[in-house]
C-alpha cells in the first residue's frame, strides 16, 4: 500500500519551490490505494475524495502528447504560423553529452529559437526514447556552423555561440574530433 509521504514525494519529483509543492499537493488526489498520515482515511469532511487510478505525476508546460514527434513539430509550425514568410528551414539537434541523438527540421524565424531549443530539450528528455539533453543546436541547410540555442537548461539563443564541424555530410557528429572537442567547448562557456 502507497503511503501518502511517498505520493507526495512521487508527485513532487521536479518541483523546486514551495509555492509548487504546495499546489502539487492541494490540487491532486491521492490514488485509491494511499493510505494517509497517522492511519487516518478521507471522510466526507475532507475536502479532496480519493478520484484517482494512478498516481498522478507532475506535469510540464507542453503536455505528455509532446513526447511524439509529429505534435513536437505541430507545436512548432502552429507557432510560427504567427510569422509567416519570416522562418528559415533549421535543423534541430539534441546532444546528450556525448553524442547527437535526436534531431528534426522546422520552419521557424530566429526569433523562435529559445522555444525550440526548449521543446526539443523535452522531446529528447521525455519521449518515446528518453535521453539526458546537455545542449541543442541548429544548422542551416549547407552551412557547416551549429549554433548552441539550449545548454543545460538554460536558454542560449540570443549569445551568438556557434562551433563549426568539419563533417562529410550535414550532421555534426559524423566529425568525429568536433565530437570529441564539443564537451570541452561547452564546459568553457
Amino acid at each position: 500500500m502507497l503511503n501518502f509521504r511517498e505520493w507526495l514525494r512521487r508527485c513532487s519529483e521536479g518541483v523546486e519551490d514551495a509555492q509548487n509543492l504546495h499546489e502539487i499537493a492541494i490540487n491532486h488526489n491521492p490514488p485509491p490505494d494511499a493510505s494517509w498520515p497517522n492511519g487516518g482515511s478521507p471522510d466526507e469532511s475532507h475536502p479532496r475524495q480519493w478520484k484517482h487510478k494512478d498516481i498522478p505525476t507532475v506535469t510540464d508546460e507542453f503536455g505528455p502528447e509532446m513526447a511524439d514527434l509529429k505534435h513536437v513539430k505541430a507545436y512548432i509550425e502552429k507557432l510560427a504560423g504567427n510569422h509567416p514568410g519570416e522562418g528559415q528551414n533549421f535543423t534541430v539537434w539534441s546532444y546528450d553529452g556525448a553524442f547527437f541523438r535526436n534531431c528534426f527540421t522546422v520552419q521557424v524565424p530566429n526569433t523562435m529559437l529559445s522555444t525550440v531549443g526548449k521543446v526539443m530539450q523535452h522531446w529528447t528528455e521525455k519521449g518515446a526514447s528518453p535521453h539526458q539533453c546537455k545542449a541543442v543546436f541548429v544548422t542551416l541547410p549547407g552551412d557547416k556552423l551549429v549554433r548552441l540555442i539550449r545548454k543545460d537548461g538554460r536558454d542560449m539563443a540570443g549569445r551568438g555561440v556557434e562551433f563549426e564541424h568539419d563533417s562529410f555530410n550535414q550532421n555534426p557528429g559524423n566529425d568525429q574530433s568536433f565530437l570529441r572537442s564539443l564537451p570541452r567547448l561547452l564546459s568553457d562557456l
